[in-house]
């Protein structure tokens, strides 16, 4: 059942706002850039085309960390519900209850070891089918993944410097503050209104969505599903943080791999499906026994 719907629009639609404010500027950013790199790519069609690694790297991480200082300013904003369950959608912090709000509404609490390993775990083969998805994509709708192309060859062309960047913006810099968005912020939010569920579904969708490029927003949504099952379970941001790390760790290193020795990008559907199985495997093992375990904090959350 939906509960203050309102208030958490008010909330979401601030954060769309700041959004795009933020987004705009870093967009006349870029352009001028381009303009004075050459003027001739603005007109291209293509701008990405006109980046190397280290722009679009530097750019990548401004752009999210920007986005999640937004949605951090406004968890603050946030109250903490009353004894009776009434929520407090807008309430200034005091000077001692900063550190309390960031982390109650970013979900930022401890988790249980065991979420951890799962989540590394599983974080290291859940990109396996979202791979085969994406390509079988590309070759069924004839387009081709703008986003995902340009990262691929700003992580194997270039300097090794801009190539660093660009890798760094991908494995940390992503990890640490997209999750902070959509499995903290937004998750809080959605959580306050519609649910445990509701939070999952949500975020799940909007985190796919923001990656705007058709084939990579498709192909993304088993991977977001996996990361919000794991903020579901643990109730805990944490365990998302560290399995989004390893999926695109290894996603690098694969494509790293892939071009050095020169072998096809698109992986054989018996492995894609033997990662998803792992995967699978391992977080209904830690969701059994987070379930049965004494004492376990995350038990209460999987009834």
């Amino acid at each position: 059942m939906f509960r203050d719907l309102s208030a958490a629009t008010a909330h979401v639609m601030a954060f769309l706002f700041g959004s795009l404010v933020w987004m705009i500027l870093i967009g006349v950013g870029v352009a001028i850039l381009l303009l004075v790199r050459d003027p001739a790519l603005l007109a291209s069609g293509n701008a990405l085309e006109g980046l190397d690694g280290l722009t679009m790297g530097l750019t990548s991480a401004i752009q999210i960390v920007g986005l999640a200082g937004l949605a951090a300013g406004l968890a603050l904003l946030l109250g903490t519900p009353t004894s009776d369950g009434h929520q407090v959608w807008w309430s200034l912090p005091g000077r001692h209850t900063v550190a309390s709000r960031l982390r109650a509404h970013l979900g930022l609490r401890t988790p249980r070891a065991a979420w951890l390993v799962v989540a590394f775990l599983g974080g290291l083969t859940v990109w396996t089918f979202p791979s085969m998805l994406a390509a079988w994509l590309v070759e069924t709708l004839q387009i081709d993944s703008v986003s995902l192309e340009a990262t691929s060859r700003m992580l194997l062309e270039g300097p090794v410097l801009h190539r660093f960047a660009m890798g760094l913006a991908v494995v940390v810099t992503a990890p640490i503050f997209e999750e902070v968005i959509f499995r903290g912020y937004l998750w809080e939010v959605a959580e306050r209104a519609t649910g445990r569920w509701g939070a999952f579904v949500l975020t799940t969708l909007l985190f796919a969505a923001y990656h705007l490029d058709p084939v990579h927003t498709l192909s993304l949504l088993p991977t977001a599903a996996f990361l919000g099952a794991l903020r579901l379970v643990s109730g805990s941001l944490w365990p998302c943080i560290l399995a989004h790390f390893a999926n695109n760790g290894v996603a690098i290193v694969v494509t790293l791999l892939a071009a050095d020795m020169a072998v096809e990008e698109e992986l054989p559907m018996w492995l894609a499906l033997s990662g998803t199985l792992f995967t699978c495997v391992v977080f209904t093992l830690g969701a059994a026994w987070a379930r049965y375990r004494p004492n376990s904090p995350s038990a209460g959350a999987l009834s």
